[in-house]
């Protein structure tokens, strides 16, 4: 997936790929990881990655067994589209009460789960009546791509990648 930024960066300025070792950064052009110029490293999480001479993002990985992890924008530099952050899902994605979840919803009782099962992506949302687009369910339920998830305390959308889950 391709994320454009507003910020003085070349198109294809490093690509973010995930690998046996973890999450891997690789670059031709200026990459600084905590300050160290590389060309290819492994991230970990709380790393500070620039790119260019001044667009940085955290690289956090709020769920400790859980594959999946945010890169948080903190240079002041933005998305065409008003996110906070963007998500790379390994195999689960937790929606939570607290800072340890890939996604914070203070409003929730229970942490969300989005995961991957054999049949595609699916959901659980423990104790609660939620609808996907519009049709009722309860606890677990397949996720048709694209659909909208709502319930009282959220709402979030899914659409697929360029056709992959």
């Amino acid at each position: 997936m391709d994320v454009p930024l507003f910020a003085e960066v070349s198109r294809t300025h490093a690509e973010v790929t995930r690998d046996g070792e973890g999450y891997v950064i690789e670059s031709g052009r200026a990459v600084r990881v905590n300050g160290s110029e590389t060309k290819r490293t492994v991230l970990s999480a709380g790393d500070r990655v620039t790119l260019g001479a001044s667009c940085q993002f955290l690289f956090h990985k709020p769920v400790a067994a859980s594959s999946s992890v945010r890169l948080e924008l903190t240079s002041g530099h933005r998305l065409p589209v008003a996110v906070d952050g963007v998500l790379l899902m390994g195999n689960e994605l937790m929606l939570g009460p607290g800072p340890d979840a890939h996604v914070e919803l203070p409003g929730l009782d229970a942490p969300v789960l989005i995961y991957r099962s054999k049949d595609g992506l699916s959901v659980r949302v423990p104790g609660a009546r939620y609808t996907i687009d519009d049709r009722p369910c309860s606890d677990r339920a397949l996720l048709p791509l694209p659909c909208v998830v709502s319930c009282d305390a959220f709402t979030f959308a899914v659409e697929p990648v360029s056709g992959r889950l």
